[in-house]
């Protein structure tokens, strides 16, 4: 996905903003407004139950949709990976109030003047060390728990394999240079119920 082709509605909140409003009160006021639209889009006149048995994949479905919906923003906006940020540590926030577990790991990839820039993203509730490999280079990056660190690669073709490897866990993903891409795992943990889900754009 690139930043000319990401369609999602989450564009739409500028819209309805005040003009006047600048900064960092136009930002926070569309992200308040995600916030709203992921507790819940339901009408005064409508109400949906949702049982403690079902209301983990009620909410992943919705973290599903509205991830990839806080980067296009950020990036809309100028803003890079920060609302993606912001958003990551609402979930944290807002699940747990709900006695659900929230954790999460995404990457990110922009192009450069001589390659990509990607980002990696973790909310793991830990430290970690993530091993990023591209063609023949590989390289070693810290995160801090509830942080994020960047790296550049160069000469980087236009498809490239990116293979990502942290505490346990592998991946490979299939990127394109010239677009903005997204992957992101999450999970969802209440007692002895576990939802695992990838986001891949």
């Amino acid at each position: 996905m690139n930043r000319e082709s990401l369609s999602y509605t989450f564009t739409d909140i500028s819209k309805i903003s005040d003009k006047r409003i600048k900064g960092q009160f136009f930002l926070w006021g569309a992200l308040l407004l995600v916030i709203a639209f992921f507790i819940g889009s339901v009408g005064l006149t409508q109400k949906i139950i949702v049982t403690e048995s079902d209301d983990m994949s009620f909410y992943s479905d919705n973290i599903k949709k509205e991830i990839p919906k806080a980067l296009n923003f950020g990036l809309n906006e100028s803003n890079g990976t920060s609302t993606l940020v912001d958003f990551s540590r609402f979930l944290d926030s807002v699940l747990a109030e709900r006695m659900i577990k929230y954790s999460s790991i995404w990457l990110v990839s922009e192009k450069n003047d001589t390659g990509v820039d990607i980002t990696v993203g973790n909310f793991l509730d830990k430290n970690i060390t993530i091993t990023l490999n591209i063609s023949t280079t590989s390289k070693n990056l810290f995160v801090k728990d509830n942080s994020t660190n960047k790296t550049t690669f160069t000469s980087v073709n236009p498809s490239f394999t990116l293979k990502i490897e942290y505490d346990g866990t592998t991946k490979t993903l299939n990127w394109n240079r010239d677009k903005v891409n997204l992957y992101v795992r999450y999970n969802l943990t209440r007692g002895k119920k576990r939802i695992i889900e990838e986001i891949t754009g």
